[in-house]
């Protein structure tokens, strides 16, 4: 939907002047592998080691870079922009029922005081540039860059806009494999 919020989501603050709506937005900042994983629907879970009392929408934002993975790597993904909008809607210890929906390895163990943080009505967005912080932090926006994409949009904006690069741009810079299953021809 261009022009407004997804799915008729409401802001917590708009501004006094309609031609500029502003929305705020919770914003939680996730590795770029991850974020991406919840903005396609393949996450749905997320492991932290705090909680909130907050429920509702939440922003999801790719952080500057994945530490645990290549400079050559990290370019597979959006980094440092918010690419999801999803509804939080509760918050459990992490148990082994949450293991599939937060895309934990079956060799990865569960820890101890870990939490799943759930989440729902996941919708992909047009990539905005949003410096990550820790923790739960606020994002204002104005309205009309909020703006509802298909995941295969998604990708199009991405590439076209320099934001990541295709698996068939890291095999022939790598020379390696590719890592993400995404190619131009599906594109």
């Amino acid at each position: 939907m261009t022009g407004s919020a997804p799915r008729g989501r409401t802001s917590a603050h708009t501004s006094k002047d309609e031609s500029m709506a502003k929305i705020t937005l919770k914003a939680l900042s996730l590795r770029p592998p991850w974020a991406d994983a919840v903005a396609s629907g393949e996450k749905t879970a997320e492991i932290r080691s705090w909680t909130t009392d907050y429920r509702g929408d939440i922003l999801i934002c790719a952080s500057q870079r994945d530490p645990n993975l290549s400079a050559l790597e990290n370019r597979l993904f959006v980094c440092g922009h918010a690419i999801a909008i999803a509804t939080l809607f509760a918050i459990e210890p992490f148990t082994e029922k949450h293991r599939k929906a937060a895309a934990y390895e079956d060799d990865w163990e569960i820890e101890p005081k870990k939490y799943a943080w759930l989440f729902k009505d996941v919708v992909a967005i047009e990539p905005i540039p949003v410096k990550g912080k820790l923790h739960l932090f606020e994002v204002e926006l104005d309205e009309e860059q909020i703006r509802q994409v298909s995941i295969n949009d998604f990708d199009k904006y991405a590439f076209a806009h320099g934001l990541c690069i295709t698996d068939e741009e890291f095999e022939k810079l790598s020379k390696g494999s590719a890592r993400r299953g995404r190619t131009s021809e599906q594109l």
